[in-house]
């Protein structure tokens, strides 16, 4: 644990049974690629309209996505 907490933002602990963690990380990856596909989906939809892409992003970023795993995403 004090390797853990001085490598990273926060460690969090869901239990003594080491699959648990593969559970959750595996979770969060479903998550994160879910969005993706849905941001995905999104631009295709707005693109189709004849929107500016880069406009709509920028729309999402600043105000109803602002958040770090996303702005990954978008660069």
């Amino acid at each position: 644990m004090p390797l853990f907490e001085a490598i990273g933002q926060k460690t969090f602990r869901f239990g003594d049974n080491p699959p648990d963690a593969n559970l959750v990380k595996l979770s969060g990856n479903f998550l994160i690629s879910s969005v993706i596909e849905a941001l995905g989906e999104a631009m295709a939809l707005v693109g189709k309209a004849g929107l500016d892409l880069h406009q709509y992003v920028d729309f999402l970023t600043s105000t109803l996505f602002d958040a770090p795993v996303r702005k990954l995403m978008a660069d």
